[in-house]
C-alpha cells in the first residue's frame, strides 16, 4: 500500500518490470517487446500506452498488471 509522508504518497518499489509481468500473465510475447521498440514515437517511452494503441492488450488487464507491479489493490466498479 502507499504510505503518506508530510502530504505526498510514495508508492512501493515497483518488484517486477511491467514487461515482466505482462508475459508471465501471458498477456503479450517476447515478440511484441521487440516489435514495440520500432512502434514507438521518439516521445513515447511508456509501454502500457504502446501496447493500449497497437491493441495488443486490454485496458483492464493493463490495470491489473500495473496494481500487481505496484503492490495496490485492483478494484473494480460494481457497475461494470
Amino acid at each position: 500500500m502507499p504510505r503518506q509522508t508530510s502530504g505526498a504518497f510514495l508508492l512501493p518499489r515497483r518488484s517486477a518490470r511491467l514487461c515482466e509481468l505482462l508475459v508471465r500473465r501471458a498477456l503479450i510475447r517476447d515478440e511484441n517487446l521487440s516489435w514495440r521498440s520500432e512502434k514507438r514515437s521518439p516521445r513515447e517511452t511508456l509501454l502500457g500506452l504502446v501496447l493500449l494503441r497497437e491493441r495488443l492488450i486490454f485496458e483492464d488487464e493493463l490495470a491489473r498488471a500495473l496494481s500487481e507491479q505496484f503492490e495496490i489493490p485492483y478494484i473494480t466498479s460494481a457497475l461494470s
